[in-house]
């Protein structure tokens, strides 16, 4: 039993990661996942931490996905902070917007421990699948406080 269960985790694995390179169903989330692998370590006990980062990783809670599934709600798929004539994706969020700097100076500032000083995480890092296995719960932690800092009300949509 357990050599057959082995064979088939390893087959289904080949298969997966064929498909994940190969397609373009779901490409923008090779840029969070390089390359699939389980992830037993990416859930906690908190419901709420999970569902943002789900959302997160999936770029479902920025304004151009829900630009494209809910255009009257919410009619402009940039970022809203004034000024700002960025696409709102995930990566801008997180790393790149001037509006948010405050709150991402004091993110950067704690994930000190985890990345060089002045270097900017990766989203595998931030998101959970490339974290540290001992450092991903605190490092969850950290990515939704930087949410509650940016005063973007991402768990409260539409």
């Amino acid at each position: 039993y357990t050599a057959a269960r082995r064979a088939i985790e390893t087959h289904v694995l080949q298969r997966w990661s064929s498909l994940w390179q190969h397609s373009n169903t779901g490409a923008h989330l090779r840029a969070v996942k390089p390359a699939p692998a389980p992830a037993p370590h990416c859930w906690s006990r908190d419901r709420m931490r999970d569902r943002l980062l789900v959302w997160l990783r999936h770029g479902t809670c920025l304004n151009k996905f829900m630009f494209r599934v809910r255009p009257l709600l919410h009619p402009d798929p940039l970022c809203p902070v004034a000024g700002c004539h960025s696409e709102e994706t995930v990566e801008h969020f997180l790393l790149h917007c001037p509006g948010y700097a405050v709150a991402r100076a004091r993110l950067l500032a704690d994930l000190t421990a985890w990345i060089p000083p002045g270097a900017l995480p990766s989203l595998p890092f931030l998101l959970g699948s490339d974290a540290p296995v001992d450092a991903r719960s605190r490092v969850s932690d950290l990515v939704l406080r930087f949410v509650r800092d940016s005063g973007r009300s991402l768990l409260a949509r539409d």
